[in-house]
């Protein structure tokens, strides 16, 4: 049984509202915005790094797409004596911050809810979720293997995949780096945005059009792009493609 002051297990939930809802029981009553070096509340408030610390961060895997990836932190500050909570989007949709951000952004490892860490590396699986219930897959280890074609046959069976244009799987990640199985269906659109880090993309299936600001080419099965950080861009796909994206990472891995 959970305690009133204690924060709860990531296994115990498997929604953002079931974790908001929770949280807001335990008295992280606030809405925090994020903004690029400070978190915004009550509409001109602000918390700077140094004023805050993150009590528990909560992350959830997008199933149809990364933008739908999210991370709902649980913030508290004793100088102004409130508790509240932040929703934030991760990996290639996530906000660009400050490094300060970045950093006051961890776990703070003397919180209640913060898990043990030791110098020798934990192998992590991912959490299991109602509309992927095949959990307890290897997500990071001091060595991994991965079977691509098992993957892109998984991600063409579910419900995303049959209901939507789209759907992801994300295969890895550590501190550092992330890589997402990514499906298309023809003529889906990953509409222009920007990625916090560098990325790659390798076309396993099918054709798409990439295009930023400066220049749009064409890449079928076999081919290879990179991208530096913070560049606008767009993914259209010329047929149904399937395509291994790998993106670097600066904020800690949340588990």
């Amino acid at each position: 049984m959970i305690k009133k002051n204690e924060l709860p297990p990531m296994n115990t939930m498997t929604t953002v509202s079931e974790v908001l809802n929770i949280l807001k029981e335990r008295g992280y009553t606030v809405d925090f915005n994020l903004k690029e070096n400070h978190l915004l509340y009550d509409n001109s408030m602000k918390l700077r790094p140094g004023e805050f610390v993150v009590d528990k961060h909560y992350r959830f895997e997008g199933l149809s797409d990364p933008a739908d990836e999210a991370i709902v932190y649980a913030i508290s500050s004793v100088k102004e004596n409130i508790k509240g909570t932040l929703v934030n989007g991760y990996g290639i949709y996530s906000e660009s911050v400050t490094n300060e951000m970045l950093e006051a952004l961890n776990e703070n490892p003397h919180s209640v809810g913060a898990k043990n860490k030791t110098n020798i590396m934990e192998e992590k699986f991912n959490e299991s979720t109602p509309q992927r219930p095949g959990g307890d897959r290897l997500m990071d280890a001091p060595m991994v293997t991965i079977d691509l074609p098992a993957f892109m046959q998984q991600i063409k069976q579910e419900a995303t995949w049959k209901d939507s244009d789209r759907n992801a799987i994300t295969i890895y990640k550590t501190n550092g780096m992330r890589i997402v199985l990514i499906a298309l269906h023809a003529d889906a659109e990953m509409v222009k945005h920007t990625a916090n880090g560098i990325i790659s993309l390798q076309i396993l299936e099918g054709a798409i059009k990439f295009s930023t600001d400066e220049r749009t080419v064409e890449l079928s099965k076999g081919q290879i792009l990179t991208l530096h950080k913070d560049i606008p861009h767009s993914v259209f796909a010329k047929e149904e493609s399937v395509f291994l994206l790998t993106l670097t990472t600066t904020l800690e891995e949340i588990k």
